[in-house]
């Protein structure tokens, strides 16, 4: 990915544009009743036959963000590597409810529980491919790498310092590092 394309999708997200957006055909649409003589003379619209609807992914709220988390720690590590057949078709045996309930959760972004109707239209409309390639995004939108960094980083901090803590009086030490500094 270059530079600009980084900047780019920074960008949108840090002013709220969509960040992805997916279509999904429908496969059994509903019948459309017929037009009543009342509505042909009230002129209202002719209804139109859903045939496919589209998803717009959002950066995710933090609300959200704990109740993915809490179903994404279910999943095998093994599913944002390789392809999707070598990643997705595997686990769809074992975590397919999981895997619709946090598409129906990043898809909904919001801090209630995905609604039942979503999750069964996912369920009748969504295949595979679909799932996975929804999924990336919503987990990528997660924002969780930067914390994950955040978290080695301080890990290594922690390596290297070897810092020892009271947790008397809350100070920290460093033991092996420490040297009485003279002031001149």
């Amino acid at each position: 990915m270059e530079e600009k394309e980084i900047l780019s999708s920074i960008t949108e997200t840090l002013i709220d544009k969509p960040a992805y957006t997916v279509t999904v055909q429908i496969k059994e649409p509903k019948t459309l009743p017929k037009r009543s003589l009342f509505d042909k003379l009230l002129r209202r619209p002719v209804p139109v036959q859903e045939l496919e609807r589209s998803f717009v992914i959002n950066p995710c709220v933090v609300g959200n963000m704990y109740r993915i988390a809490g179903q994404a720690v279910k999943l095998p590590d093994t599913i944002l590597n390789g392809s999707m057949s070598e990643s997705m078709i595997p686990v769809i045996n074992d975590h397919l409810d999981d895997v619709v309930y946090i598409v129906a959760a990043g898809i909904q972004n919001s801090k209630r529980e995905p609604d039942a109707e979503l999750i069964e239209f996912i369920n009748d409309n969504f295949e595979a491919e679909d799932l996975y390639n929804t999924l990336l995004p919503i987990l990528e939108n997660l924002g969780m790498q930067s914390f994950l960094n955040s978290i080695a980083l301080a890990k290594g901090t922690v390596k290297i310092l070897q810092p020892n803590a009271s947790p008397l009086d809350g100070r920290e030490s460093i033991a092996s590092h420490t040297q009485d500094w003279e002031v001149r």
